[in-house]
Order: structure tokens, then sequence, then C-alpha cells
């Protein structure tokens, strides 16, 4: 028989007759099994060898991570099972310091694992005996969900910084923040970045914010990669700035025909933000027109070439900015015209004044309409007298009549043909 429980038992034994050995008994005797009391770090074994993490990154919270330990021997197993506890003490670490020993390790680190067994009927009472291996929890990498960065912004000229949130505070201190301009996007669709600048972005655009990090207790730190990047944590985007067109008008302007395009005119003092501006034109039917020259009246609509960082309103289209530029006719110099009074013979003809070679600028003909002095009108001046002749202006499209000297007038007499004497045939009789 066997026994493994501690204790005095009476056990009682008697012998049969065997063909040398006569029977005896029956003999009481008494058997005493005292504590083993030989446990020993020897007898447990740390099998969750492999480092763990330190913090989860869904909790945002340090979690109880700690390792496993068995009893080798199965029987001293079944003996012990519920009656031991295992305790974790940073390697280093005083035992008097307070919470010295834990049972669930959350920090990273090295750990001594200690083992602490109750009184059994078969062995003694172990208080933190330690063990030959030591437990890790290794240090966790930052990543955006630990801390973010965000900002919307309207473009005015000066620095805008993100608004860094750290949503875990285990992490470590961030010691450089850097702005990568995005300029574009690959042929995947990946944002391209520009390099990155200390310095919050001023001008309008998207940026994706980079950190760099000191490493913590639980946490690594964060450095510059490969690609000379820290760790990205967010965007910030600063909007342009929209052109503040409510105050802004055009005059209407009225020009003399020059034969040259004619524009409206530019005012002096442009809104904040616009670089130049220039002008489309239809004329009183709608159609475009590209250089107003001829005369007629336009309206000119303003096009608005901004500067960078700003965009024009949206409603712009449906109201733009208009003004009406009216180019009126040329006024004819007759200082140009020289005309001459004429006086011709009656030759049984219609007769009239000269047309000079040379007509003022925007005359394209000249014509005469003429009146006897009785001022009846005369058709064509054939019979002698003395006629009054005045210029009919035939002009060009773009040009007009002063409003002084006009009617122009010239005379044209027709004076008595002379009898020659020497037609006449005369004989003596």
């Amino acid at each position: 028989m066997t026994r493994t429980k501690t204790g005095s038992v009476a056990i009682t034994v008697t012998g049969t007759a065997t063909d040398n050995y006569k029977a005896f008994g029956p003999v009481t005797i008494t058997l005493t099994v005292t504590k083993d009391g030989s446990l020993s770090a020897a007898n447990f074994e740390l099998v969750s060898a492999s480092p763990k993490y330190a913090y989860d990154y869904d909790k945002k919270a340090g979690i109880a991570q700690p390792g496993t330990v068995n009893v080798k021997n199965t029987g001293i197993d079944d003996e012990i099972k519920g009656k031991m506890t295992v305790y974790y003490k940073k390697a280093g670490v005083a035992d008097t310091e307070l919470d010295a020993y834990t049972t669930e390790p959350v920090d990273a680190g090295k750990y001594d694992v200690y083992v602490s067994v109750e009184e059994t009927s078969t062995y003694d009472a172990i208080d933190k005996m330690k063990l030959d291996k030591q437990y890790e929890i290794r240090k966790q990498n930052v990543s955006d969900k630990d801390l973010t960065a965000s900002g919307n912004f309207t473009y005015d000229g000066a620095p805008h910084e993100a608004e860094i949130v750290p949503v875990n505070n285990q992490i470590g201190k961030v010691t450089e923040i850097y702005y990568h301009k995005i300029t574009g996007t690959d042929a995947e669709g990946n944002n391209i970045e520009a390099e990155g600048s200390k310095d919050a972005p001023s001008a309008s655009g998207r940026y994706v914010v980079r950190v760099c990090l000191t490493s913590s207790s639980n946490y690594y730190s964060v450095k510059l990669n490969g690609n000379n990047k820290g760790l990205k944590i967010g965007e910030i985007a600063i909007g342009e700035k929209t052109v503040d067109l409510a105050n802004f008008s055009l005059n209407d302007k009225s020009a003399e025909y020059t034969g040259s395009k004619i524009e409206l005119d530019i005012p002096a003092t442009l809104p904040e933000g616009v670089e130049s501006i220039s002008f489309t034109y239809t004329d009183k039917d709608g159609n475009t027109v590209a250089a107003p020259t001829n005369v007629g009246t336009y309206t000119a609509t303003a096009v608005f070439t901004v500067k960078d960082n700003y965009v024009l309103p949206a409603d712009l289209s449906t109201n733009p900015k208009t003004a009406t530029l009216t180019i009126t006719g040329k006024v004819v110099d007759l200082n140009e015209l020289t005309l001459t009074d004429k006086t011709v013979v009656y030759n049984k003809e219609a007769q009239g004044l000269d047309v000079p070679a040379k007509l003022p600028e925007g005359v394209t003909s000249i014509s005469f309409t003429y009146t006897d002095k009785d001022g009846n009108a005369v058709a064509a001046p054939t019979n002698v007298g003395v006629y009054t002749g005045t210029v009919v202006f035939t002009l060009d499209s773009n040009y007009i009549l002063p409003t002084e000297g006009i009617p122009v007038t010239k005379t044209l007499t027709i004076t008595g043909k002379v009898v020659d004497l020497n037609e006449l045939t005369l004989t003596d009789k």
C-alpha cells in the first residue's frame, strides 16, 4: 500500500501459515507520513516565454498580460491546484518598494517571476519563491490611433498649426512636427507628399501631419524613417479665401471711335486677392465681340485672375460684374473739305460743282443738291443762272457730321454762251 497524505494511521497485519512458516497476528503497527516541504523552483516552469506587448490599441488602456506558470510534476500539480499564486516584480526593483509585486503585469519591462503556494497536507507554504526565468513585456509601437492631428482653416496669410490630440497618455512626448503638402496622387491613388517643413503652413492646400516622439516606459520612440518622414497622424486643410466682390463695381464708359480697339477702364484699386482684370464683350444682339472697335453699345463682363490662395465667389457666374461700353461716332472734320464756287458757260447739258479729289476722313463720297435764286429745287442745273449747291455727305458708319458748319454750300453760276458771229453768213444785196 502507499500513502501520500501526511498524518498517522494504524495498520493491522495478519499472516497465514505456509509450509515453512507459522501463522501470526493479528499485529498492529502505526505508519506516520510527515510533510515533505521540499517544493523548489525546479518544480515550476514559466511556459509563456514569448514577449508580449504593453498596451492594447483598441481598448486604449493598459491590460494585464501575465505569463503562464505550470507545475512540472503532475502529482504535485494535483496537490497544489488552486493554492498557487504567481507574482511579477520588475527586475531591479527593491522588495521594499510599494507595490513591488503584482499578479497582473501591465507595463513593459523584464520581470522576475515568483510563486507562492498555500500550505497543503503534504507541502509547507512557499512565499514568493523566485523562478529561474524572467518574463518580458515589450514596448509597443506608436500608431495614428494613439494621437491625432486635425485642423480646417481659411487662408488669411498667417501660419496655422495642427491641433494634436493624444488619445493615449502612455506614449512619449512629441518632439518634432512636420507638414507635408499634398501635391497630387500617384497611379495607385496614393497622395504624393512634398518634403516636410517644421514651419506651420500658411498657403492654402492639404497637408499631411507627421511627428517624431520620445520613447516612454511602454512605447518606442518615433524617428524619421529612411524617406525622411515621421509618423503620419492626420491632415490639416487650409481653404482658399473667397474674394470679396460685394463692394466692387465697374464704371460705364463712353468713347469716340478711333479705329482701334477700345476697352473699359480697369479700376485703380482691385479687391484683395485679385491679380488682374480683363473683359469679354458682347454687342446689343448678344454676339461676342473680341475687340470692340466700331460704333455701338457693348456689355463688358469682368474676367478676374486671382492670386494663389484665393478663389472667386461661387455665384459669380450667375451674378457677373458688368458695365456698358459705348463707342460713339467720330465727328467729321469739315476743315478737311475744300470746295470752291464754280462759274461755267451754258452748254445745253446739266452742270454741277466739282467734287474734291480728297475727301475728309470718314466721308466716303459727296454729291450736291441745287436750288435756283428763288429757292426752287433744280435737279440738274442746265440753264443760265445762279444756283446754290448744298453738299450731301455719304459717311462711314463710324462717323457723324458736326452740329456746326452744316449745311455746306457753294455757288454754281452758269453764264450765257457768247454767240459766235463767225457762224453768221450774211451777203450784200
